[in-house]
């Protein structure tokens, strides 16, 4: 039996036009979402940096809040990701969480909103990053 090679000449118009066309929205997608994540990065990064510090319970919020805003300034972290860390000091552990929402416009009147939750526990610096421990004086 015989196949006619004359009819398979590859994807039609409209196929093209479909894959052009998602290809389009997932890179629409990535500039209109990956800052957002990356600036999330930029925060765990300085809950990273201040985990490294030897004796970070004894450091008052003052020194720890001028270590956050230093960190931010040399990263160029804005609002509302500088403004979201709260630092919650216990008689055993300093808490340092981030807790913040961004609002995205997406397209014409569809806004996305991400939530991104970080916390720095100083009894618990191998756990950096994740959010564990809610606590109501944080608040």
């Amino acid at each position: 039996m015989m196949v006619s090679f004359r009819r398979q000449n590859g994807m039609s118009s409209l196929a093209w036009f479909l894959a052009l066309s998602l290809f389009g929205f997932a890179l629409l997608c990535l500039f209109r979402i990956g800052p957002s994540y990356l600036n999330n990065r930029y925060v765990v990064s300085a809950l990273e940096g201040l985990a490294q510090e030897p004796d970070l319970h004894e450091l008052s919020r003052t020194e720890i809040q001028s270590k956050i805003t230093s960190f931010a300034v040399i990263n160029g972290l804005r609002d509302p990701e500088v403004n979201s860390f709260k630092i919650v000091k216990e008689s055993r552990r300093t808490l340092v969480n981030s807790e913040y929402e961004k609002r995205v416009n997406f397209l014409y009147n569809i806004d996305l909103v991400m939530t991104f939750k970080n916390q720095l526990d100083s009894s618990n610096v191998e756990a950096c990053c994740s959010y564990i421990v809610e606590d109501e004086s944080a608040k």
